[in-house]
């Protein structure tokens, strides 16, 4: 059983109503470090961080997994169909669509960065040495450069940038020439933040000054620069710009602050759209862009009468949105990225129609768009309560007799689906429950302490009189307005990981059980059960499922009346 705390779902799961189903959903042993689908669609690479290379059909079903010499690392497809990759200790490699090596270059220090294009192969070694090869892994030209840190290549393959960590860009022609050497601008110091090709071969740099700016100068600045190295136009942002991709009109700039804008070399900037997180990159998709931006990627619609102020549709990622990659003719779409929590389980890779239909999501209801996973007739369907309404063997003889009595306090029961737990909760249907107010919040035994402490005092202070004293309903109520004014994140509980047996038509029915999730203050007010492509398949505690041989990832999430989500992620094992 894995957790993990996230406070943000909420408002991208109110604020954008229109998905997408994932087709397929990769698992994966280890940590995603890149990915790319081959040209064709109909294949993906993945490196682990334990060094593996996965392939997979298009269908998410995995086809080799391969072990490579010194750790897989980056890895990029290439116009004949296949993937180069580069080892982060060791060489480069070109595989084939079934993990076949094709052949091997050798380089020092591990692959830093690699790209790929129509004119060749561009790797940037560990020791600082820039390699262009043909298709066929043969050596063309090698540049130094000691303190490089990141490649672009145009898509024809006429120009490689190769960015350094100290502000300073050059740029090469295939046959290894120097056309541009762009020194930094403030001798404080600055930083290349993002680089790309625009349509018509301009070079466009996104910089940001470490220091003070000069005067005249923005600390954020996107500049461009012509095929033959001439600085032509400067544009100032106000935050720092984390992505760039070449659009038809200009480019699209993502920022820090989660705006995106269409800029040109008119200095003219749109306004495209509006993320409450921070860019983690941008891709040209049609007259569309894909944003990735926190756990989510957004198609947004801007450049055609058909503009709205909501993305077109949205696609939710356990983790946040590293990897993005779609094929040449962008028909097929793949996801990637990690949550950043050491507690949790690995996050698959998605496997996405970009052109399907968007369903609307419910985000106050069952989940219209998803198909629901088959279910043993015989058995509690999904979204159904299974759980007693029957406390009193919960209860000790003392609140037995409480309860008998009609004292306490009254606490809805949990008949109503994505009801509170405690007093206060909206929409409570069921019957009410007495239960002395003490113990519901802090426990029988922490009150009594508290109650004996204050009483002593309160006999110490020979000036106290009998009004001052506070009754114990009194004391209480006001102890338990205290506790409940705290933000305090609930607690997400999915059950430990297990193995299941099949029955005799091999399939397993297996119930999923969140019910010992908890909030300290008996707020949650939703249940929300996704499985592991993404889809929800539930909105209460407790659910039942029918699964087949595999393993399977379940993900329950919790919402207090705060709007704090928690996760907690199970493995069920059938075999």
């Amino acid at each position: 059983m894995d957790s993990v705390k996230n406070g943000h779902l909420q408002a991208s799961l109110s604020h954008v109503p229109f998905v997408i189903t994932p087709s397929a959903a990769v698992e994966v042993e280890s940590r995603v470090i890149s990915m790319a689908i081959s040209q064709n669609g109909e294949h993906l690479a993945i490196s682990h961080w334990d060094g593996n290379l996965q392939i997979c059909d298009g269908d998410g079903r995995q086809v080799n997994l391969c072990p490579i010499e010194g750790r897989a690392g980056v890895v990029v497809a290439t116009p004949s169909g296949g993937f180069i990759v580069g080892a982060i200790e060791g060489n480069l490699h070109a595989v084939d669509t079934r993990g076949n090596i094709a052949w091997e270059y050798e380089v020092g220090g591990g692959v830093e960065d690699l790209q790929a294009s129509a004119g060749g192969i561009v790797c940037l070694d560990g020791a600082g040495k820039v390699h262009m090869l043909d298709s066929n892994g043969r050596a063309k030209n090698t540049i130094e450069a000691n303190s490089a840190q990141s490649l672009v290549y145009d898509r024809r393959g006429n120009t490689l940038a190769v960015i350094s960590s100290d502000g300073s860009v050059r740029t090469y022609s295939p046959s290894g020439d120097m056309i541009l050497e762009r020194q930094p601008r403030n001798d404080k110091g600055e930083r290349i933040t993002a680089a790309c090709f625009d349509s018509t071969g301009h070079l466009v740099i996104a910089r940001e000054t470490l220091g003070l700016a000069a005067q005249g100068e923005d600390e954020v600045e996107v500049e461009w620069w012509t095929p033959l190295g001439e600085l032509v136009d400067i544009q100032g942002l106000d935050t720092r710009c984390t992505a760039l991709t070449s659009y038809s009109s200009g480019v699209l700039a993502g920022t820090f602050a989660g705006e995106v804008y269409l800029l040109d070399r008119a200095q003219e900037r749109v306004d495209v759209w509006k993320s409450e997180y921070a860019i983690n990159s941008l891709t040209h998709f049609g007259v569309d862009v894909l944003v990735a931006s926190w756990f989510h990627l957004y198609r947004i619609t801007f450049a055609t009468e058909n503009r709205t102020e909501e993305p077109t549709w949205q696609v939710e990622h356990p983790g946040i949105v590293d990897f993005v990659s779609l094929d040449k003719a962008q028909e097929v779409l793949c996801i990637g990225g990690e949550d950043r929590n050491d507690y949790t389980g690995e996050e698959p890779v998605l496997i996405l129609d970009p052109h399907s239909e968007p369903k609307w999501l419910d985000a106050e209801g069952d989940d219209p768009w998803v198909q629901d996973l088959p279910v043993d007739e015989t058995a509690s369907p999904v979204g159904e309560l299974d759980i007693s309404d029957d406390y009193s063997e919960l209860l000790t003889a003392e609140e037995q007799a409480q309860l008998a009595a009609g004292h306490g306090a009254r606490l809805p029961s949990q008949d109503g689906v994505g009801d509170s737990a405690g007093g206060g909760g909206s929409g409570g249907t069921g019957e009410e429950v007495d239960l002395p107010i003490a113990v519901s919040v802090l426990g029988e035994g922490v009150a009594d302490e508290l109650l004996s402490a204050l009483n002593t005092e309160l006999e110490d202070d020979e000036s106290a009189s009998v009004d001052e004293v506070t009754s114990h309903e009194d004391l209480m109520a006001g102890l338990v307005e205290e506790v409940g004014g705290h933000r305090i994140s609930p607690v997400a509980n999915s059950g430990d990981d297990r193995v299941v047996a099949t029955g005799e038509d091999g399939t397993a029915v297996v119930r999923l059980d969140g019910g010992d999730s908890y909030d300290p203050n008996e707020r949650i007010q939703r249940w929300l059960w996704k499985d592991g492509r993404g889809k929800v398949i539930g909105e209460v505690a407790k659910i039942r499922v029918r699964l087949s041989n595999g393993k399977h990832r379940f993900e329950l999430s919790v919402l207090d009346d705060d709007g704090v989500w928690t996760t907690d992620t199970t493995f069920i094992t059938v075999q």
